[in-house]
């Protein structure tokens, strides 16, 4: 594990957010261009980072491992969500904001800065798992995150289920495990297609969450005591939950490192985007994602350090 490289990578990812910042700051950047920005990172960048971190021939041993961390992954995200229901029922928020502690709680961000990160630590073996691990991630983040964005609405949640089957995140999923399982050979050419386009994914998505940060009041941040203790679970709580819990049952190598570093995340830029369309407050899900990446510059190279 290249712990400088896993700083490096983070350094980065947090330098690309104040970019965003700066861009709605001199104009280049605008509401209108954000949204339309996140829409294309979530249908065309996105979808192409995950069929191009699983183009992997088909491999037995490969294949029992994924399985292990699909099934430690489903575990994850139902303690997340049961812990992320009893959270918002004892913090006293606006109904605006309630969702948003208890999507950023379930959620990390573990495609626009996990896959980055997963690389520097694992290389392209460990993507591959890591977008196995993110199927639960991408279920629960089309059911469960829309619920809690969408819960202050009096009409109701407006989750529908062509959202999730439609979901071009999902599709990528089953196409990258359909060309996995069956060992698909794409042409070159489409390959690089794929790894060029998906390529862009991390960097925009920061950039946009860098541009939705602007206009948030840096004083209200600062004195917002739940924002910090959310924050301060999504860091620190959850990764090392994980990791114990994982280490008690017996768990090691990829199995145990791609969940605990994928836990270990920042707040998921989604849920800015979400937050966005949804009209809960999405200055609030910018803020968090902004303290949790500020947080991760330390937090990330401790964890890698935990796991060695």
């Amino acid at each position: 594990m290249a712990l400088t490289n896993v700083f490096h990578q983070v350094i980065v990812l947090f330098l690309e957010i104040i970019v965003g910042f700066f861009l709605v700051q001199i104009r280049i950047f605008d509401k209108g261009m954000v949204k339309r920005l996140s829409t294309f990172i979530g249908t065309v960048t996105l979808p192409a980072l995950i069929i191009s971190a699983m183009n992997f021939a088909y491999d037995p041993v490969m294949m029992k491992n994924a399985t292990m961390i699909l099934v430690i992954g489903f575990g994850y995200y139902v303690a997340a969500i049961v812990m992320a229901s009893a959270y918002m029922k004892l913090i006293q928020v606006q109904p605006r904001q309630e969702g948003v502690h208890g999507f950023s709680l379930i959620f990390a961000n573990v495609g626009f800065m996990g896959y980055p990160v997963i690389q520097a630590i694992y290389g392209t073996e460990g993507l591959f798992y890591a977008a196995v691990y993110n199927i639960w991630f991408n279920l629960f983040l089309y059911t469960v995150g829309i619920l809690l964005l969408s819960k202050h609405q009096k009409e109701g949640n407006h989750f529908q289920w062509k959202s999730l089957i439609a979901n071009p995140n999902l599709i990528a999923l089953t196409i990258g495990l359909i060309c996995f399982l069956f060992s698909i050979d794409k042409p070159e050419p489409i390959d690089l297609v794929f790894d060029q386009i998906g390529g862009l994914t991390t960097p925009l998505a920061m950039l946009t969450v860098g541009a939705m940060l602007h206009g948030s009041s840096v004083r209200e941040m600062v004195k917002n005591r739940t924002l910090w203790l959310t924050s301060f679970l999504r860091m620190v709580w959850m990764p090392l939950l994980t990791y114990f819990v994982l280490k008690r049952f017996g768990i090691e190598g990829l199995a145990l490192g791609i969940p605990v570093v994928m836990a270990g995340m920042p707040a998921a830029a989604n849920g800015a985007i979400f937050a966005q369309i949804y009209d809960a407050d999405y200055q609030l899900s910018s803020q968090t994602v902004f303290l949790t990446t500020l947080f991760s510059v330390a937090s990330i190279p401790l964890l890698v350090l935990l796991l060695r």
